[in-house]
């Protein structure tokens, strides 16, 4: 399970159903999804983080840190994660955007992008 995948997945549909302001694009399915991935953040600093990505959700540098954030909350949560990940697929593809992450783990250089709706994996290196 790739918890850094699933957090930006997550986020980026979340905050595209926040920056229509709930539009008729999954209206209970995003807000329910945008109400799961904000429960971690419970410290006064991180809801200030989500206050603001409310506000601002375009703003790619708290786009990052919360990703960060909840990929490691993830990672302690694989419950979470799951879930996270079966709310995505409520969304039709049309309403999600473009997600592209790209991992780099160890020396092996692997990296993973997930791309319409298929994982394509290219190892580099030794």
């Amino acid at each position: 399970m790739n918890f850094e995948t699933i957090a930006a997945t997550a986020l980026s549909t979340a905050l595209a159903y926040v920056s229509k302001g709930g539009e008729e694009v999954a209206k209970s399915a995003g807000k329910d999804l945008w109400e799961l991935i904000k429960k971690p953040f419970i410290k006064e600093k991180d809801k200030a983080l989500i206050q603001s990505l409310e506000q601002t959700p375009h703003d790619e540098k708290k786009q990052s840190i919360a990703e960060y954030k909840l990929a490691e909350f993830l990672e302690e949560n694989p419950s979470m994660a799951r879930e996270l990940e079966e709310l995505c697929k409520h969304f039709p593809p049309s309403s999600l955007g473009i997600v592209n992450t790209l991992s780099i783990q160890g020396r092996d250089n692997i990296g993973i992008q997930n791309t319409n709706d298929s994982n394509l994996t290219i190892k580099t290196g030794p």
